[in-house]
């Protein structure tokens, strides 16, 4: 969710309307099981929740410490539930994890 996210929010800076980024994800390698499941949302800007933010940092961070139990590096989950934790910042935690993608847009509008 959040590389596509990411994806959809990027494109949106450079021009291309929304729909037409998902549906070029659709038709190629960002086809999957999570933009099926969550494509309405997207399109229509829906964080009510299927699936919290909560939930996914929390699992995150089972698997976080597994990792760590493991010795092992896990670069994209650290990266990943770091961004998501971003969302606590802002009383999203109970929004639907397709709200990065709301974090993600809002991000590249944030001039340094």
């Amino acid at each position: 969710m959040a590389a596509l996210g990411e994806a959809i929010a990027l494109g949106e800076k450079a021009g291309i309307p929304k729909e037409e980024l998902i549906e070029v994800l659709e038709n190629g390698a960002g086809n999957s099981v999570v933009l099926k499941a969550k494509k309405e949302k997207l399109l229509g800007d829906d964080y009510s929740t299927h699936f919290s933010v909560k939930n996914l940092v929390k699992d995150l961070s089972y698997a976080y410490d597994l990792a760590l139990a493991s010795k092992k590096a896990v670069r994209l989950n650290t990266t990943v539930r770091e961004l998501y934790r971003a969302a606590f910042e802002r009383d999203m935690e109970g929004l639907d994890f397709s709200v990065v993608y709301k974090l993600l847009k809002e991000a590249l509008d944030v001039r340094v």
